[in-house]
């Protein structure tokens, strides 16, 4: 029910709500299909690791659309978030080709190593998360501020 108002709002984020409503719906779409299938490793690992970086793309797009002072691009904003966030797409881009390359099940190995790098850059993005909380983001600054009503607007979606 909130899609449809989401395609209609002036906000920022709401474009890319909508698009990570979408990915997502394909996301628990391909995974449906996974499970009717024989069940091969490369492509469980692929499954998991856009599950990862679709809980990245949140926070990515919070901080490259959202209007809160402390996140946005600008003169206010943190120059290194977003540097990290490029950096992040593409190693999670690297990951995802490499894991699915080396995705393999091997005696004595517990667990793959594909699934080892996908964790630990969920880790990396967790990380990076405490860190822009740590720089003082919080949402209640936005309480404080009543001169923009967007950002309410962007965080209520």
């Amino acid at each position: 029910k909130r899609g449809p108002c989401w395609s209609n709002s002036e906000s920022s984020l709401a474009r890319p709500a909508v698009r990570l409503l979408s990915f997502n719906a394909i996301l628990v779409v391909l995974i449906t299909i996974y499970k009717l299938t024989r069940e091969e490793i490369a492509p469980l690992f692929v499954l998991q690791c856009l599950g990862h970086y679709s809980n990245f793309l949140v926070f990515a797009a919070l901080t490259g659309f959202g209007s809160h002072p402390k996140i946005k691009k600008g003169k206010r904003g943190d120059r290194r978030i977003s540097l990290a966030i490029w950096t992040l797409h593409l190693l999670y881009a690297v990951v995802l080709v490499l894991g699915f390359l080396w995705a393999e099940c091997a005696e004595g190995n517990v667990y793959p190593i594909s699934f080892v790098m996908s964790d630990s850059l969920f880790l990396v993005s967790y990380v990076m998360l405490l860190y822009v909380k740590k720089r003082g983001f919080d949402i209640n600054d936005l309480n404080d501020d009543d001169d923009d009503d967007t950002s309410k607007e962007d965080l209520e979606l």
